[in-house]
């Protein structure tokens, strides 16, 4: 891998404004990617590593938060990310051609522009927190937070089946902190809009079986902590 990067972090404002910046551009020779092939031998599937890829990559990433208030907060980080293939030749395990009968000598298919697994082109996330304190010396805050990811694919063919469109998900919780600051009540909501999101997928050639994963549908919970 041969990688360049650079950036600034920075405190402004007397203290009331965190803005961190980074560039990066990097190369990757020869990385490794794991893959099935049907045989027709039992189990009927295969697996190895191939060693083929040259990936290039550039991104731009941005860290902020800003203490507008005493008591009110905002925080945002993003990322661009433009990641793509430049040379890899490789079988597609859900291609139906393989299973003809001249799957085996199909030639391999150009991923070049294709993206790598879990890599969206950008992702953006913001939260904002308002803290009240009580005349008891207890303290409420509450927090709001968006979160946005553009559309990634889980295999680097690229496939609408094995990939996932871009989405936000939404959380909100209310912290109460007890006078001294060692008890604490967290009442929370993640996933509030029940996003039904695919966070993984492995495909194996064995009939072109697709497995997938999920995020964690629409929670709340309490937590109470102790600090001694």
């Amino acid at each position: 891998i041969e990688n360049f990067e650079a950036g600034i972090k920075s405190r402004l404002a007397q203290d009331t404004l965190m803005l961190n910046l980074a560039a990066f551009k990097y190369k990757v020779e020869d990385a490794q990617y794991d893959r099935t092939y049907a045989i027709t031998a039992p189990p009927f599937y295969a697996a190895r590593l191939e060693n083929a890829a040259t990936t290039d990559g550039r991104g731009r990433e941005l860290e902020t938060s800003w203490l507008a208030s005493d008591r009110f907060r905002l925080s945002f980080t993003g990322t661009y990310y433009h990641i793509r293939f430049d040379r890899f030749l490789s079988q597609n395990p859900i291609n139906p051609a393989l299973f003809g009968p001249a799957g085996s000598a199909l030639p391999p298919e150009h991923l070049a522009g294709n993206s790598p697994r879990n890599t969206p082109d950008w992702t953006a996330e913001l939260s904002a927190t308002y803290e009240w304190p009580l005349t008891s010396g207890a303290s409420l805050a509450l927090t709001a937070a968006a979160a946005a990811r553009d559309k990634q694919y889980y295999t680097e063919f690229n496939d609408e089946i094995t990939g996932q469109d871009d989405y936000t998900l939404y959380d909100a919780n209310l912290l109460y902190t007890a006078p001294g600051g060692k008890l604490t009540l967290n009442l929370w909501g993640k996933n509030l809009s029940d996003e039904m999101i695919v966070s993984g997928i492995y495909v194996t050639s064995t009939a072109r079986t697709i497995t997938g994963t999920y995020l964690p549908p629409r929670a709340y919970g309490a937590t109470v902590g102790y600090n001694f």
